[in-house]
């Protein structure tokens, strides 16, 4: 029987049980495995910050920005996704704490893990590092280039269908 653990937040922590359902797993920029430290997300924070003041869209656009990396992924329909996520959803501040390595050595079921180079957040060297460490029959693939935000290129997707379909 293959086991798999899950990740859900709630009551604001970070919840890990198995399931017993999944044959396989995907995670792509996993939080909770190894983060960033919180330090690192300042400069999100204060044009985060100016937006919450003056709700100046370009602030939304310059938080969004530290995220992705990349500008030519920011378009309209995600800026307004980040702008509605920013003004409609209660977020908790801080970071998810990482997973327990005992309970996440009990995840059997064979595991691609990808995480993003340049993630502020989940950074890929600290990530994936530690994922081969915790997490047996795994699987790691930085995603080069990308940060937290981005469109997931075509051979990560292939890599994703051909892990699945073996």
């Amino acid at each position: 029987m293959f086991w798999d653990i899950v990740w859900r937040r709630r009551f604001g922590k970070t919840d890990v049980y198995r399931t017993g359902k999944s044959k396989k797993s995907v995670l792509i920029v996993p939080s909770g495995i190894n983060n960033a430290f919180p330090i690192t997300t300042v400069k999100m924070i204060i044009p985060l910050l100016k937006y919450k003041l003056t709700k100046k869209e370009k602030y939304i656009k310059e938080t969004a920005l530290f995220m992705a990396i990349k500008e030519d992924i920011l378009d309209k329909d995600t800026l307004d996704m980040v702008k509605d996520s920013f003004d409609h959803v209660k977020t908790k501040v801080g970071m998810p704490s990482n997973v327990n390595k005992k309970l996440m050595q009990q995840c059997k079921a064979p595991t691609l893990i990808m995480a993003a180079e340049k993630d502020c957040l989940f950074p890929a060297q600290k990530v994936l590092s530690r994922a081969k460490r915790i997490i047996p029959n795994n699987t790691a693939h930085m995603l080069k280039g990308c940060g937290h935000m981005h469109m997931l290129p075509e051979p990560e997707k292939k890599m994703i269908v051909d892990f699945l379909s073996v």
